[in-house]
Formats: C-alpha cells, sequence, structure tokens
C-alpha cells in the first residue's frame, strides 16, 4: 500500500482566503513583538501584531478549520510578552502546553506551544 502525503500552503490574513475544510495541523509563525505602533509596511507584520491583533483572528477562526484532532502549533519567543500570550490562549479556552523550547544558550529562547480546543 502507497501513502501520499500532501501539505496545502496558503497565502491568507488568516484564515480569510482559505477555502473551508477541516485540517490535521495547522502552525502559525507569529511575530513576537505586540507593541502598539501602526503598521505602515506590511513587511512589519512579519515582526510585529500589534496588541496582539493577528494571534487572537486566528485562534477565533481555528474552530471553522478543526476539530478535537486538529493539532495547532504556535511558534514565539521569550523575547516577545510570553505571559500575555499564554493569557490569551486560556481567555480563548484553549487547552495548552509548552511543546519544545531551543535557543536555549541565547538571551532569547524559541517557543512552540501545541494547542488543541477545549472539550
Amino acid at each position: 500500500m502507497i501513502f501520499q502525503k500532501k501539505a496545502m500552503i496558503y497565502q491568507s490574513d488568516c484564515f480569510n482566503q482559505v477555502p473551508p475544510q477541516i485540517f490535521d495541523i495547522i502552525v502559525f509563525n507569529m511575530p513576537f513583538h505586540s507593541d502598539e505602533i501602526e503598521i505602515k509596511d506590511p513587511l512589519e507584520r512579519a515582526f510585529y501584531d500589534p496588541g496582539f491583533q493577528s494571534i487572537r483572528k486566528f485562534l477565533g477562526q481555528i474552530p471553522d478549520y478543526s476539530n478535537l484532532s486538529t493539532e495547532i502549533f504556535i511558534a514565539f519567543s521569550s523575547k516577545g510578552d510570553t505571559p500575555s500570550l499564554e493569557a490569551i490562549f486560556s481567555d480563548l479556552g484553549y487547552k495548552w502546553e509548552l511543546w519544545k523550547i531551543t535557543n536555549t544558550k541565547q538571551d532569547y529562547d524559541n517557543r512552540i506551544y501545541r494547542l488543541s480546543l477545549g472539550e
């Protein structure tokens, strides 16, 4: 028996341009600066998510694209406001864990959170 694996990649503002479907795995490498700045250049969105607006939008849309078995991974850095991010996960009803920490021998580490929908 031959198994085929495929990945679908969408360029979108969160899920706005993603066709309705249920995903097995969802990954978001989010910006780690949440400073309240005015975004003047779209490239700044790679580094800034003012007031965590994008992550709130993203997490708010996930229920339409997932089920209880969907694995959700969020990449972040301890350079950002990790306590506020973790509070957002909880406030929006997600079960979450700090799944992996890398680059611990630097001033700031890289973190991967694993989330799931609450039951």
